[in-house]
């Protein structure tokens, strides 16, 4: 399965929510809900938006943090890999896509505060 299979097989786990789309990023995709990024998908796996709030609901599932190196050091975001067995779970899935809207939302929320 490549990317796009893959960002194909994501929207048909969420088919019962709305609002979502989709663009290319660096090889892979980011996943938009009302315009909002909430998830990095590289490689045929998804990595959702976290924030203060509910990155400790992603780590104490056992969810690995996405990084990536530059110039020999290893660079961390805040986006956490959805772990196999929750993406096979509709229901789980769903959960942790809106943990990851509500964090998307949060965050966009406090740019538009220091932007006033």
């Amino acid at each position: 399965m490549n990317n796009q299979e893959f960002l194909e097989y994501i929207f048909e786990k969420l088919e019962n929510l709305d609002g979502f789309s989709s663009g290319k990023m660096f090889g892979g995709h980011v996943l938009r809900r009302y315009s909002l990024p909430i998830a990095l998908i590289f490689q045929n796996e998804i990595f959702l938006k976290a924030d203060a709030e509910n990155k400790s609901f992603y780590q104490d599932a056992g969810a690995e943090v996405f990084y990536y190196h530059k110039g020999g050091k290893r660079i961390e975001i805040s986006n956490y890999k959805v772990p196999a067995e929750i993406l096979e779970d509709d229901t789980l899935f769903e959960k942790w896509i809106m943990t990851a809207y509500e964090a998307a939302k949060r965050i966009e929320m406090k740019k538009s505060k220091y932007q006033l």
